[in-house]
């Protein structure tokens, strides 16, 4: 509900805009009434109405005057203006003051009712668009903050020296920043608490979820009220608080980056024990049999070495390093064995993506989902018809897409997991023709259809079939179907 006030030194006129309407049955509560421009100044720093009718002839202050001292403040509420006169030089005042209307002592009852439901709904269109303001301005902040979080994170995981602090000014107010993982709850629940934690605005990581919040008992009471929610798994919320500037921030990040791993192992703290783990006996083997196709006996060997990690309490950092060697060990071997065609398994996949989990049995899953994600990919690599099965799929994806002016071999290459030379050489050899010769075949021949079929101009043909130049189309037409597209329609 607004708040309105009234100010005019006719002690009969506030009485009666007090009860003229029901003002409440409009959105308003009348918060202030004062009998001059000097009490009603008084008054306002008191209410801070949104609506203020105000008479133009006052002693003391006159009701331009008081407008004009409030709009001096920097205050806009909405503005009225009562009077039993129409000069034009009230009016022109009025009007430079940025006032919403006038009404004409005696005030009518139905055009006051009409201008307050006007009034109501220009506040909340107001307030609608500050809200939206807001929010945006909100969003901007914690994006700024985010992307200085992730190039702090980044220089920390590699050692580097982080990049020089923003040269803008620090989101007004102070800010929590935190970080949400669980060693087994599962993502999509952790992120729907991050979700409400976040006001929807987080970034992601292997295992868990960073995010910057404004209040810390909003904060603390939606964690705790979703507790209930989340009893079955182990979830840490860690966070650092009251942060009003950028060395502050920098400050608290990398404070939560290094105790990223202080629930590591189950029930105890990393760097208890610091012991060393060894690899098992027949990991070499078992890496040689996965690269063959048999994966069992890898994440066997795999769940091993977290078992005796958990046991010695290795070092999380060393436990980490020794699983991104071991994908590299991988990735060498695929490449020695299948060559070009295992160049898309294990691309995607650096050591800091392992440094930056929190808990040994989020490491351990991410390891073994990484693998079995391989090891289908090196099933595929392996059956005796791959290349053909492939060859069919890059076909039926090139009539798909080819009539898309900016289609390229990349497209092809990206959606087959393969690199695009490799593509392109395995293409020629079982289709026996360039994959620019074959996308170009596959264009003429829609276009002879269209030429023939339809009474599309020769340039709409062109850009149906993929070509944005008419000219480079009627080029390319004639080189294959020894005709020009208009004397092919014609023949």
């Amino acid at each position: 509900m607004y708040k309105v006030m009234f100010v005019d030194d006719e002690e009969n006129t506030l009485s009666l805009m007090e009860k003229i309407i029901d003002w409440e049955a409009y959105g308003f509560r009348v918060c202030a009434v004062a009998l001059d421009g000097t009490e009603g100044l008084a008054s306002y720093k008191e209410a801070r109405p949104d609506v203020i009718f105000v008479d133009i002839r006052m002693q003391e202050m006159d009701g331009l005057t008081f407008i004009s001292r409030i709009k001096e403040e920097g205050e806009d509420p909405v503005c009225v203006v009562l009077t039993a006169f129409s000069e034009f030089e009230y009016a022109k005042r009025a009007v430079q003051l940025g006032c919403r209307d006038f009404l004409l002592k005696p005030v009518d009852r139905k055009e006051l009712a009409a201008l307050a439901d006007k009034i109501r709904k220009e506040l909340d269109l107001r307030k609608e668009e500050e809200e939206t303001a807001r929010m945006a301005k909100k969003a901007y902040d914690r994006t700024k903050l985010m992307r200085r979080m992730e190039q702090l994170e980044g220089a920390f995981l590699q050692g580097t020296q982080p990049e020089s602090r923003p040269d803008v000014a620090y989101p007004e107010g102070s800010s929590v920043l935190a970080d949400l993982y669980s060693p087994n709850a599962p993502l999509d629940a952790l992120e729907k608490l991050a979700g409400r934690l976040s006001e929807g605005r987080y970034l992601r990581r292997t295992d868990g979820f960073v995010f910057v919040a404004d209040d810390p008992d909003h904060l603390s009471r939606i964690y705790e009220e979703a507790a209930g929610d989340y009893f079955r798994w182990r979830i840490y919320l860690d966070r650092e608080g009251g942060i009003c500037g950028w060395e502050e921030f920098d400050d608290a990040v990398r404070r939560l980056f290094e105790r990223r791993r202080d629930h590591f192992y189950p029930d105890q703290a990393a760097g208890a024990g610091g012991g060393k783990a060894t690899d098992p006996a027949g990991l070499s083997t078992a890496v040689t049999k996965f690269i063959s196709g048999e994966r069992d006996e890898l994440l066997a060997s795999i769940h091993g070495i977290f078992l005796e990690a958990a046991g010695a309490k290795t070092d999380p950092a060393e436990l980490a390093m020794r699983m991104a060697d071991l994908l590299m060990r991988i990735k060498t071997g695929l490449t020695d064995t299948y060559h070009e065609r295992s160049f898309m398994v294990l691309r995607h996949y650096s050591q800091w993506d392992f440094q930056r989990i929190h808990t040994a049995s989020r490491l351990e899953l991410f390891i073994t989902d990484i693998l079995g994600k391989a090891a289908d990919q090196i099933t595929e690599i392996r059956m005796p018809d791959a290349s053909s099965r492939m060859i069919a799929e890059a076909e039926q994806y090139i009539r798909e897409r080819c009539s898309d002016p900016g289609f390229l071999a990349s497209d092809v290459s990206d959606h087959l997991n393969l690199s695009r030379n490799y593509f392109l050489k395995l293409f020629k050899d079982e289709k026996h023709v360039s994959f620019s010769n074959y996308v170009t075949n596959l264009r003429i021949e829609k276009a002879k259809s269209l030429l023939k079929d339809t009474r599309m101009t020769v340039y709409t043909v062109s850009r149906e079939v993929g070509y944005e130049s008419q000219y480079h189309f009627s080029r390319k037409f004639k080189k294959v179907t020894g005709m020009t597209p208009v004397e092919f329609r014609n023949a």
